[in-house]
């Protein structure tokens, strides 16, 4: 039975005021393996081990091998579709704790337990950065688990997803093999370990390049009265070298305020800067060279901000909060609420017109009150929103060099779509439904899903997303190096049987 709307509405909106519902570090740690992020899904491991090294989990998994133990591995846990839960052996990889930075060669090399706040920290962040840096909670996702199951960020518009920018790793196999991998080491097991959510094998350590970074950012707001014009603009400003990353902003109904009918998408444009005069120098060239009918500043105030602020001036600030922004601080999970996220991929061309529909979607289901808002400024704060991310496709993409990478077939750019629900546990059947209406329309236009994420594919869309070739090939790979099919069975839906 559905719960009454307003009533969930206004408990929603107080759990999420009360900071005491967040989960604390002295929270259970058996509760903690029982379910992940979602919330949603629930199963309690007989088993728990946490190797200390690559040779002790190197191993633990033969050993497994051996007595045909099926093995799940469990990182951060940040997953909305049960991949790290198990009622038999869990794996924990926090305490792989490694890391080495290579000044001379602009490389940070980590193992598994390894967090994205580790590596700034070690690299000493923003006097150096990596590629890109996902948007996670407190940058406390760890960097191995973002590889296996794909790892994009802003900055994806304009240098493509986390697999394009991983130089090697060593992948630990069931039969307890330690094999390195890059390019042109062993490539067939690189291209289909990294997005390939561990079936192969665990990518135990990693190596990143590391480049010379400034201290401060700038952000700016370009505001559009027609979303196809926007969408022009958000293709040439991912080949525009002033511009460092692009995000785009949606309300549902597309609605600026609550007392207009004017309908509007935002460009969220950011760029590191040194001083005040490039922020003024980057926003002219936006200005003079875009088609936008109006240009904000959009500012991170402090490390801890659950939301960007959206202002009348730009102008910059440390670079260090927007690389630490997420709406929720804290980095877990409410205890009462669950996330069933969702992250819809779409070809660009096909943006205009999806995003539309996804939004009639949400407001079907009246869950447009219980997305996360990313802004926040007078006339829009409350107003329903979800953000999206631009994968532009490097030519190791279009070479399909990376098979089980995020971009649709479409086109040379894919547009992530976001939708971040959050509410309280009796809504669940009402979001699962919601859940499974976009992705089927998101797969009968020739889109995909990021599958980390809340999800219920049907045999059909599992080959729609990945196709029957990649497949063959991914389970080839699998048999060869676990052949008793035992190592995170069920990551990826419907694979292991096909």
């Amino acid at each position: 039975m559905l719960c009454d709307l307003g009533s969930a509405v206004r408990r929603y909106h107080l759990l999420r005021e009360k900071q005491h519902f967040h989960i604390s570090d002295a929270f259970d740690m058996q509760e903690r393996n029982q379910t992940d992020f979602g919330g949603i899904l629930f199963n309690l491991p007989s088993q728990v081990y946490r190797p200390k090294s690559i040779s002790e989990l190197a191993a633990l998994l033969a050993e497994c091998n051996e007595h045909k133990k099926p093995v799940t591995v469990r990182n951060s846990g940040h997953s909305g579709n049960g991949q790290t839960l198990t009622s038999g052996v869990q794996i924990q990889l926090s305490e792989l704790r490694n890391i080495h930075f290579d000044k001379t060669k602009k490389e940070v090399t980590f193992e598994a337990g390894i967090q994205w706040h580790d590596i700034l920290e070690k690299i000493e962040f923003p006097k150096y950065c990596p590629p890109l840096y996902p948007n996670n909670p407190g940058q406390r996702i760890h960097a191995t688990g973002n590889a296996s199951v794909g790892g994009v960020g802003t900055q994806s518009s304009k240098i493509g997803g986390l697999w394009n920018h991983v130089i090697k790793i060593k992948l630990v196999t069931m039969k307890g093999d330690v094999i390195h991998c890059s390019r042109d080491e062993n490539p067939d097991y690189f291209r289909f370990a990294l997005s390939g959510f561990g079936r192969i094998g665990i990518i135990a350590e990693m190596t990143l390049p590391v480049k010379k970074s400034k201290k401060f950012m700038t952000g700016i707001a370009l505001a559009y009265y027609d979303e196809q014009t926007m969408i022009e603009d958000m293709r040439q400003l991912t080949k525009d070298s002033k511009v460092d990353s692009i995000t785009v902003l949606s309300f549902i109904g597309n609605k600026l305020t609550k007392h207009t009918h004017l309908e509007i998408g935002m460009l969220g444009v950011m760029s590191d800067v040194s001083d005040d005069a490039e922020v003024k120098t980057i926003f002219n060239h936006l200005k003079e060279n875009y088609h936008s009918k109006l240009q904000l500043g959009i500012v991170f105030d402090d490390d801890t901000d659950k939301r960007a602020k959206v202002v009348y001036h730009p102008r910059r600030f440390p670079k260090k909060n927007f690389v630490y922004f997420y709406p929720n601080p804290h980095g877990e999970p409410e205890i009462d609420l669950c996330h069933l996220w969702l992250d819809l991929l779409i070809p660009a061309q096909k943006f205009h017109d999806a995003s539309r529909e996804i939004g009639q979607i949400i407001k079907k289901h009246q869950l447009e009150d219980f997305l996360r808002k990313e802004t926040t400024m007078d006339e829009w704060d409350h107003l329903p929103s979800y953000v999206s991310y631009p994968i532009i496709k490097t030519q190791a993409d279009k070479d399909g060099f990376f098979p089980l990478s995020l971009h649709t077939n479409e086109d040379n750019l894919t547009v992530g779509i976001a939708i971040e629900p959050s509410f309280p546990k009796s809504m669940v059947p009402r979001a699962e439904a919601m859940t499974n209406e976009l992705i089927d329309f998101i797969y009968a236009i020739g889109g995909k899903i990021y599958p980390y994420s809340y999800h219920n594919l049907s045999k059909n869309q599992t080959i729609l997303h990945y196709n029957r070739g990649v497949i063959k090939k991914w389970n080839e790979l699998k048999e060869e190096l676990d052949p008793n099919f035992l190592l995170n069975i069920g990551s990826v839906k419907n694979v292991d049987y096909m």
